[in-house]
């Protein structure tokens, strides 16, 4: 049997990714999106995308499984974890009919941009 430092490390990243999104708000290129409609869409998506990032994070605290699972009416009672989990479950449906509701935005505004080219 291979010991644990033989083997490379595989660590498992919680949550979802909205890196692109602030590298692009952060830079300014936001200024190119002249569709307000457009822009409220995509912001919208990236809120439901933040608080649910904000709530998996929890899912890396040590305590988290702890909370979870114990039996104990304490941990129950104190138990964070139940809490994000609850929040994220609840948050995943409206984030997806934002993102979804986004990427219908983003077409019209492409087909529209097509129509103007052509």
């Amino acid at each position: 049997m291979k010991l644990q430092k033989d083997r490379p490390k595989i660590v498992e990243l919680a949550g979802v990714k909205d890196e692109l999104w602030t590298a692009i708000s952060d830079g300014g290129e936001l200024q190119w999106i002249d569709d307000l409609d457009l822009l409220e869409h995509i912001s919208h998506s990236y809120y439901f995308l933040r608080a649910i990032r904000l709530y998996e994070r929890t899912y890396s605290d040590p305590l988290f499984n702890l909370t979870m699972y114990s039996d104990t009416v304490e941990a129950q009672a104190t138990s964070a974890g139940k809490f994000a989990v609850e929040a994220v479950t609840t948050l995943r449906p409206l984030a997806l009919e934002a993102i979804k509701k986004a990427l219908e935005a983003i077409e019209k505004q492409m087909k529209i941009l097509e129509e103007t080219i052509s």
